[in-house]
C-alpha cells in the first residue's frame, strides 16, 4: 500500500514525466511499490494470496531531481488489516507505529540518460547505466 508524503512534489515528478514522455515508467515503478510485500503465500497452482494492507510504503521527496524517498513497514503480527483510508489517518496521526514496524529505507531514483548516478545529483549508482531515462529502486 503506497502512502505518499509529499503530494505536491508527487504532482511535480508526474508534470515532469508527461512532459518528458516518462509516464509509463514513473507508473510502473509507483505500481511496483504499491504492491510491495503484498505477497503472502504462493499455491502450487501458481495462485497467489495477496494482502494489500502487509506492507506500507511511504514515499517523500528526495533531495536528488524527481527523485523520492521511501520508507517500507510491515504489518505487526497479531495486528487487524487497515484500510488504505485508516493508514492514511494512521500516518498523519504519526501512529502508524501502533500497527506497523520499520523495515527498511530507500530510494526511487531518477537517472537521466546514460547517467551512472556516481556523485552528484544522486548520489546513488546504477551498475548498469540505461540509455533511457529512468527510475529505479534503491535500498
Amino acid at each position: 500500500m503506497l502512502i505518499v508524503t509529499n503530494t505536491e512534489h508527487m504532482e511535480v515528478v508526474k508534470a515532469f514525466a508527461e512532459k518528458h514522455g516518462l509516464s509509463d515508467k514513473l507508473d510502473a515503478q509507483l505500481e511496483y511499490l504499491d504492491n510491495y510485500g503484498c505477497t503472502v503465500q504462493e499455491y502450487e497452482d501458481g495462485l497467489k494470496y495477496v494482502d494489500p494492507t502487509r506492507c506500507i510504503v511511504l514515499l517523500g521527496k528526495d533531495f536528488a531531481p524527481q527523485s523520492f524517498t521511501v520508507t517500507w513497514l510491515f504489518r505487526k503480527k497479531d495486528t487487524e488489516p487497515v484500510t488504505p483510508e485508516r493508514a492514511r489517518e494512521l500516518y498523519e496521526l504519526r501512529r502508524l507505529d501502533e500497527h506497523y514496524a520499520f523495515y527498511m529505507n530507500g530510494g526511487c531514483i531518477f537517472f537521466g540518460p546514460n547517467e551512472s548516478g556516481f556523485g552528484a545529483p544522486q548520489f546513488s549508482v546504477q551498475l548498469t547505466p540505461s540509455a533511457e531515462a529512468n527510475w529505479s529502486i534503491h535500498t
